[in-house]
C-alpha cells in the first residue's frame, strides 16, 4: 500500500521514538511525516507523557519538517 502512494516503509527499533523517527527523516531528508492519532485517552496521555504523534510534531517542527496527524474513524462507522 506504501508503493501504491509513493511512499517507502521502514521500521525503527529505538527506545525514544519520536526523537527516532524525527532524526530518519532529517538524515533522509524527508520533508513530510504522516502519522496516526493517539488512541490513548487525554489523561493517559497526561499522565504518560504525552502522544507520540504530539512528541513527533514538536520535534519536527523545530527540524523544518511537516507533520501530518491523521485522526482515527469514529467507532460504529
Amino acid at each position: 500500500m506504501t508503493a501504491d502512494a509513493g511512499a517507502t516503509w521502514r521500521d525503527l527499533d529505538a527506545d525514544d521514538l519520536a526523537s527516532a523517527l524525527v532524526e530518519y527523516a532529517k538524515t533522509e531528508q524527508v520533508t513530510q511525516i504522516v502519522v496516526g492519532s493517539s488512541q490513548r485517552s487525554r489523561w493517559q496521555e497526561l499522565i504518560g507523557g504525552g502522544s507520540i504523534a504530539g512528541r513527533v510534531s514538536r520535534l519536527a517542527a523545530r527540524a523544518g519538517i511537516d507533520v501530518h496527524i491523521m485522526a482515527l474513524p469514529e467507532a460504529g462507522r
